[in-house]
């Protein structure tokens, strides 16, 4: 018998649902100005908690038994509630407590299926638990202030991080739903073997110049990281679009596109931020 795969379709209207969700409890607990705390809302919950080094097996789980919820919080990458890869964990698994059909299997069941932590979500609820963290600690209203009138940059990523005590990658991703500059994100083993990519709904789909093989092109700035160990990130970091793609049409090969990467040495892979730059 054929194994039928678990949906992974996170639509445009569940995000919505997710995310208004996630904006009502955040306003319930907390003040416009202040830091979205999980642990917070989880003892109010009646859910309690635990953080301890579980060599990376996982970076969250949530588990129910005998009536009682309890998050257990890896400490591998940060070791307090304050840590952003903490925080964002915490959420996540708030999400999996907060939205119904997910609860109901973690009642039915004591434990939902765990997915390698350092690869992307495969499962539908992984992906729905994602997203609610993200719309949780970064609550829309109060982003869309942030960065309105503000050219994106790096700069005003990380006063992102800083306010909201999330990781670069969080904070981009966020960024990428809300913001108006097309981005993409493409995350790279430390090899220089490419390994997924995410984007906004505004950036050009072009396909990636890859090698037959699946490596990233020489020339772009995480190439030069990877094959030579140049971290200089901030030199010669406006590339041709045609070094990451392939273009579709003349006019598309004239586009211009700034390159920033972030090293994940935790992780063993780097992520290159690609946006269009206007002249």
């Amino acid at each position: 018998m054929t194994k039928v795969k678990a949906p992974t379709l996170l639509t445009a209207k569940r995000k919505e649902i997710l995310e208004q969700y996630a904006q009502e409890i955040s306003k319930e607990y907390f003040g416009e100005h202040e830091l979205i705390k999980p642990e917070i809302i989880a003892c109010d919950q009646g859910i309690t908690y635990s953080l301890n080094n579980y060599n990376r097996d996982f970076k969250g789980l949530i588990h129910y038994r005998n009536r009682k919820f309890h998050v257990y919080l890896d400490t591998s990458l940060g070791s307090t509630l304050n840590a952003p890869v903490i925080r964002y964990s915490f959420a996540h698994e708030l999400g999996h407590y907060f939205i119904d059909e997910q609860r109901a299997e973690l009642i039915k069941m004591g434990v939902l299926p765990q997915t390698d932590s350092i690869m992307l979500s495969i499962t539908l609820f992984e992906k729905e638990a994602e997203y609610f963290a993200a719309c949780l600690l970064m609550p829309r209203n109060r982003i869309l202030k942030d960065i309105s009138g503000q050219e994106f940059s790096t700069w005003l990523i990380y006063q992102i991080c800083k306010y909201y005590k999330v990781s670069q990658t969080a904070a981009f991703s966020r960024y990428m739903v809300l913001g108006d500059v097309p981005i993409a994100m493409i995350f790279i083993f430390q090899d220089g073997k490419f390994d997924h990519k995410i984007s906004s709904a505004k950036f050009r789909h072009y396909t990636l110049k890859l090698t037959e093989d699946g490596y990233i092109p020489a020339t772009s700035v995480a190439g030069r990281y990877c094959y030579e160990g140049n971290d200089d990130f901030k030199t010669d970091n406006l590339l041709a679009a045609d070094i990451w793609f392939n273009p579709k049409t003349e006019e598309d090969a004239l586009r211009v596109y700034r390159e920033d990467c972030l090293v994940q040495q935790n992780l063993n892979r780097i992520v290159s931020i690609v946006y269009e730059v206007k002249f």
